[in-house]
């Protein structure tokens, strides 16, 4: 992934190259903290329709990395279309 949105994306890619469980966990926390920010940060403009797609997309690896490497509970993914499912989209 190029580093287009550094704030973001450097820890997301930590996170991706991480093996340690616990740091893992931590790991995810800060990433879930910086999407979330740089969300906030977009809704204000018009601009960004490439960076809201890489977070999108970040955002659904990370649903990932807390269930099928974390084990977190009770995790489902929304499609697109606005469906839920328990399982990974397509």
């Amino acid at each position: 992934m190029e580093m287009e949105h550094p704030k973001w994306q450097q820890k997301y890619e930590a996170l991706l190259l991480e093996v340690d469980p616990q740091k893992l966990a931590v790991l995810v926390e800060e990433v879930e903290t910086a999407m979330f920010y740089r969300y906030q940060e977009l809704s204000f403009s018009s601009d960004g329709h490439d960076e809201r797609h890489a977070l999108a997309e970040a955002a659904t690896s990370l649903l990932v990395v807390e269930k099928e490497i974390l084990g977190f509970p009770g995790l489902e993914f929304i499609n697109h279309d606005g469906a839920r499912g328990a399982s990974e989209p397509e």
